[in-house]
């Protein structure tokens, strides 16, 4: 029974002393604590207490006092090192925090800009979508269906030959070249397209493609017109006819001297 009294009186000293708080005031840290945070600098506790000019608060003495560690007193008279000041530390991490914040706004959006670039760069750098390119639709397509259309069953492509030209053509050798010509041309076409290449490459590789072929065209178009002009005077002086021209020599000379040498041979005829 005593043994269960005692019992019962510890338990209800434990809890009594349990449900009290003991709320400890010290006004000095406190004043640390503000001073540390964001109010002004100061408020320097313990204070001094004078008697007759006589500092007499042995607490001060020892915190900031003539006891006091010099560390106490260079921090008491040194300058403001609040972090929430205006100009203070943790106010420059914030700053600078939001500062690399937009800064990294700013590189994913470029970054993104970027990417999207690519995708839409990658799309036309594979082979398969090279004839997907807006500027080879739009343009290229177009200018270059002479090459990519290419037969070797019609040589002068879209132009009108007769036969009495395409004759003379042929005996002379431009045919033979001419065949030669568009299969390169076409080859190299046809490269741009199996290949993969960034798209500034594969533009330029048509340009320079279409630039030989405005060269060839206009030399083969004055080739056309010669052989015209020289069908026409045959037909109309009959004769013309036993001239006796050596048709494979023209194979090594150009426009000038075959027509030097036909000329040539008409004035010794007449």
């Amino acid at each position: 029974m005593k043994k269960n009294i005692l019992t019962l009186i510890v338990a209800v000293l434990c809890g009594s002393l349990s449900a009290q708080v003991i709320h400890i005031q010290d006004k000095s840290l406190r004043a640390h604590n503000e001073r540390m945070v964001h109010k002004s600098w100061g408020e320097f506790r313990p204070y001094p207490k004078y008697f007759l000019g006589v500092q007499t608060n042995p607490n001060y003495g020892l915190v900031w006092g003539l006891f006091a560690p010099r560390r106490n007193k260079r921090y008491k008279n040194g300058e403001d090192i609040r972090p929430l000041k205006p100009t203070g530390l943790q106010n420059q991490r914030y700053i600078s925090a939001h500062n690399s914040y937009l800064y990294a706004k700013q590189v994913k959006e470029k970054s993104d800009v970027v990417g999207n670039e690519a995708v839409e760069e990658l799309m036309y750098y594979d082979k398969t979508t090279a004839k997907a390119d807006p500027i080879y639709i739009l343009y290229f397509r177009e200018v270059l269906k002479p090459i990519s259309e290419y037969n070797k069953l019609n040589p002068y492509y879209d132009k009108k030959v007769s036969f009495q030209v395409a004759s003379i053509l042929r005996k002379t050798g431009i045919e033979e070249k001419v065949v030669e010509e568009m299969e390169l041309l076409k080859d190299r076409l046809s490269t741009a397209f199996n290949n993969d290449m960034e798209r500034g490459q594969r533009l330029i590789f048509y340009h320079r493609i279409l630039d030989d072929f405005r060269s060839f065209d206009a030399s083969l178009n004055h080739k056309i017109y010669i052989s015209t002009v020289y069908q026409s005077f045959k037909s109309n002086n009959t004769n013309t006819e036993p001239y006796d021209i050596d048709y494979s020599k023209f194979k090594d000379m150009n426009d000038y001297k075959i027509m030097k040498d036909i000329i040539h041979k008409i004035n010794r005829k007449f």
